[in-house]
């Protein structure tokens, strides 16, 4: 299949914002030392600063799924939960013709 690539978007309860950067920083650091995870990065919109954008890349299923299983991932989780409004993840895979 190749390359795991997943968008989640974060949109935080209002007035939160600035709460949640401690635990989305924490994620960030940690994710970019995983192996086969190829990008990891944190994104914040110009139109809502209650919205966040993970933009993260895997080598394959099994990088992303050591991802998850992680201590760091399942830490962030459970502390992101309280603070967030919606969350929306999707994973695509690389279209090649």
């Amino acid at each position: 299949m190749g390359e795991i690539i997943v968008n989640a978007v974060l949109t935080v309860k209002a007035g939160l914002a600035d709460q949640v950067f401690p635990i989305l920083s924490t994620v960030y650091k940690a994710a970019q030392n995983e192996p086969g995870c190829l990008r990891y990065t944190l994104h914040q919109s110009i139109e809502n600063e209650h919205q966040f954008m993970l933009y993260e890349v895997y080598q394959d299923e099994a990088a992303l799924e050591t991802h998850i299983a992680s201590d760091h991932y399942k830490a962030y989780r459970e502390q992101i939960e309280l603070y967030l409004e919606d969350r929306q993840v999707t994973k695509y895979v690389e279209m090649t013709f």
